[in-house]
């Protein structure tokens, strides 16, 4: 399943990327969303009740309500039925949603700081902008807000 949020749900998007989905963001207004929606086979996400309205097929569309990124994840994981899998996170770019390239440790070195460069080894890299990640605390962090979200579902 794919993806594509307006303006105002950034931060969601960002974390549907984080879980592994295809997720667009960015159009420059509400006709270009409708077009990409419709063109890509896209679920539209939107807090924009009148971009909602415009929607001609309502189960290609979800409108959100709630201003609360938990609110909202646990809303379009509910409402669409997509999965969490620790797997399929951390698999695209959360700035570029390109699907992150497997790095080996001497194929990064100059491009992370000293400490996770020793305390980790594995990496992964954006082809377009170049981007690094790996799971450091902070992947403990967004893994522990999934593992609550997956206990509210259940």
């Amino acid at each position: 399943m794919k993806f594509i949020c307006d303006d105002m749900l950034g931060t969601l998007a960002k974390w549907l990327r984080i879980l592994g989905y295809d997720t667009r963001y960015g159009a420059k207004n509400d006709d270009e969303l409708l077009k990409i929606s419709k063109q890509e086979n896209r679920v539209l996400l939107t807090r924009d009740k009148n971009l909602y309205e415009r929607t001609k097929n309502k189960s290609s569309s979800l409108y959100i309500k709630s201003m609360s990124l938990h609110e909202q994840l646990v809303l379009v994981l509910h409402k669409t039925g997509i999965k969490i899998s620790k797997d399929k996170s951390l698999s695209r770019c959360i700035i570029c949603n390109i699907p992150l390239e497997n790095k080996r440790k001497s194929e990064i070195r100059e491009d992370v700081p000293p400490y996770p460069f020793q305390h980790h080894e594995r990496f992964w890299k954006c082809p377009k902008c170049n981007r690094v990640y790996w799971k450091g605390s902070h992947w403990t962090t967004m893994y522990d807000r999934i593992q609550r979200i997956l206990k509210e579902l259940n």
